[in-house]
């Protein structure tokens, strides 16, 4: 960086790599502080791509004074620019998913989407949805909710019996509570999840409930199964928050391109 602040360096390219550099610097902070608790998903790559095409880029901006280097440099940064803008859009679609939510006493079924269950109970993020499924069914009484999510590798017990019990134990009826206990994936939890509706005759309008930066792909997924869904996303702890939204722009990106 010191040849950044160089005086023959133009201010505005000075500027450029501090930005890139400390945006690089903050981007690797955000993925390689969750992997002290053992947290390493695709999120993880993508902050460790990015950050370092953010550093790499604030220093070879040092060097590239000659014809052929300033030209390669600039196209460096056109697709730094890029990349920028499309994790930009999809951003700003994963709030917007968040935003559709429904009016109190709507009388639609909640889908209550799984996460890791540990010994202890349920992980923070799941603790985190099933709070958020007590607001919406309290608020809601005449919905009911489906308890979505099977026995993942290393669980003591499938999420949706770890679910059930969660909500019974904070005071929601056990008859406003269904189960499906068989998916292993987002896209399994809401095929799944339809089935129930339909076998058991329950209001076809549903309200998704996840993290919200996992809504977009949720509520793409369940557009493709022709699932009425709005949203009532859960809170994300802020420190795990970064590294789950970089992994949902890989998420969402697989969903439009494969699913």
């Amino acid at each position: 960086m010191q040849d950044c602040r160089k005086t023959d360096i133009p201010v505005g390219k000075r500027i450029l790599c501090a930005v890139m550099f400390f945006g690089g610097c903050f981007a690797l902070l955000t993925v390689l502080l969750p992997l002290f608790r053992r947290i390493i998903n695709a999120g993880t790559l993508i902050g460790v791509l990015g950050g370092g095409m953010l550093i790499s880029a604030a220093l070879i901006g040092r060097v590239a004074n000659t014809g052929r280097r300033r030209v390669l440099y600039r196209v460096y940064l056109a697709l730094i620019a890029l990349i920028i803008g499309y994790a930009g859009y999809l951003s700003v679609k994963m709030i917007g998913s968040c935003l559709d939510t429904p009016q109190p006493n709507s009388g639609r079924t909640a889908i209550v989407l799984g996460c890791q269950v540990y010994d202890s109970g349920p992980s923070v993020m799941l603790k985190n949805r099933l709070d958020a499924a007590l607001e919406f069914l309290t608020s809601s009484p005449g919905s009911v909710c489906i308890v979505s999510g099977g026995k993942g590798e290393g669980e003591p017990m499938t999420e949706a019996d770890a679910m059930k019990e969660y909500l019974i134990s904070h005071g929601i009826e056990p008859s406003r509570i269904f189960t499906e206990d068989k998916s292993l994936s987002t896209e399994e939890n809401l095929a799944f999840s339809k089935r129930v509706i339909e076998e058991n005759g329950l209001p076809e309008g549903s309200v998704i409930i996840t993290d919200g930066f996992h809504m977009l792909r949720a509520r793409m997924l369940a557009e493709k199964q022709d699932i009425d869904a709005l949203s009532f996303p859960s809170a994300t702890p802020l420190h795990l928050l970064p590294v789950y939204w970089y992994r949902e722009w890989a998420g969402v990106t697989y969903t439009v391109l494969f699913s």
